[in-house]
């Protein structure tokens, strides 16, 4: 029967450890422990990816060879990683004209650059590298006019004029002529012409292949960065204060007596299941209830300290935290299950010389907890955001 007891007990034992050993952090590349002015100190060190939350190391209260561990502080710093390398753009415009002066007021001196390797920054122009070409042919239609006069011309015969001419290597053709009569003679009674000028209109037309249009290009060159958050380096702080532990147990004399023949054996086992049961009941028994302390504003909730009280008799005390409580106001979060267990009852929170009462009502309790807010300037109490009465008790 005392065999099967002590099985009973260790089995208990190991179970309570393996429950304590599941609420670990995720395991630090560095632990450091010291002892600073009087107050020991454990830093954990992290490296996370960029996509890890940072708060998602933050352990539980722990102990640790004595001492209960709360969080102090959580910082981290980005781990960037830089590159650099050339680039190269061409960029082509089209144009009515090849002056060079003319194209370059039209191509920007720089442009902004990014590639999908995530590299970017600013290429400017390469004023060497600009070509422009022929970017196509038309034909063109012209036409040349010309005029000729011919003098001392006895009648005015058109058959007398030249029915062509050539200018500027145009061949043009007769179409007009205007007679003047520059001279005349009396036959008779009248006058009558005797000598005349021609004035002969030409006309002609070519055709020309003249450019349609011109295309430029030109190279950009720079320079092109590229910066990232490759991991983050999470230092995490905790700061213990020292446990009372619970008096050693004393082996019972009949238990040694009872199992002669394997004494030293079972003295050993029982020994160890009793210091580790009672470690374990010490933890999950006798340990007593903490509240979670927050500043809360609007850019964010900051943790501030975990405070210890009694389930049966709750008294919450801030001002052993007023020096952390940085914003006008604060939230208290105790966990479901121990908000169940005060449901109907009040709690009072300390805060300056008042006592504000609070009754826990589980219709604001979900799976995060149950949230007090408390307005330090105002030193009012509410669920959630709802503000509620409270009574001024100074025996609570």
């Amino acid at each position: 029967m005392m065999k099967k007891a002590v099985s009973i007990f260790i089995a208990g034992a190991l179970v309570a450890a393996m429950s304590l050993s599941a609420l670990a952090a995720p395991a630090p590349i560095d632990v450091q422990r010291n002892n600073l002015n009087g107050q020991e100190r454990i830093e954990k060190t992290y490296i996370l990816t960029p996509d890890e939350d940072p708060n998602s190391v933050i352990e539980d209260p722990f102990e640790s060879e004595g001492y209960a561990f709360n969080l102090e502080t959580i910082r981290f710093e980005e781990n960037k990683t830089e590159m650099e390398k050339d680039a190269r753009q061409t960029v082509t415009v089209e144009t009515q004209t090849d002056d060079a002066a003319e194209i370059l007021r039209l191509l920007a001196s720089s442009l902004p650059y990014a590639d999908e390797a995530g590299f970017s920054g600013t290429l400017y122009i390469d004023t060497a590298s600009i070509t422009t070409a022929v970017a196509g042919y038309e034909t063109k239609y012209y036409t040349v006019t010309d005029t000729k006069e011919y003098t001392s011309m006895m009648m005015n015969d058109p058959s007398g004029i030249p029915q062509s001419t050539t200018k500027s290597g145009v061949s043009l053709k007769l179409k007009d002529i205007s007679w003047v009569v520059t001279e005349t003679a009396l036959a008779g009674d009248s006058l009558v012409p005797v000598e005349y000028k021609a004035v002969a209109s030409y006309s002609g037309s070519y055709s020309k292949e003249v450019p349609s249009g011109y295309v430029t290009t030109a190279n950009y060159i720079g320079k092109i960065n590229f910066r990232a958050v490759e991991s983050l380096t999470v230092k995490v702080t905790y700061v213990g204060v020292a446990i009372e532990l619970p008096e050693p147990t004393e082996v019972p004399t009949e238990i040694l007596e009872d199992e002669k023949g394997n004494g030293g054996l079972i003295a050993i086992i029982v020994i160890a299941a009793l210091a580790l049961g009672g470690t374990a009941l010490f933890f999950f028994v006798l340990r007593k209830p903490r509240a979670k302390i927050y500043n809360v504003s609007t850019t964010g909730d900051s943790y501030v300290a975990e405070e210890a009280f009694d389930l049966w008799h709750p008294v919450i005390d801030l001002n052993r935290h007023k020096d952390k409580l940085m914003s006008t106001a604060a939230k208290i979060i105790i966990d479901a299950k121990t908000a169940t267990k005060l449901h109907g009852k009040p709690v009072a929170v300390l805060i300056d010389n008042r006592v504000l009462r609070h009754n826990v009502d589980l219709d604001y309790v979900d799976k995060s907890g149950y949230r007090i807010y408390i307005e330090v300037q105002k030193t009012e109490i509410s669920n959630d955001g709802i503000y509620e009465d409270y009574e001024e008790d100074n025996n609570v």
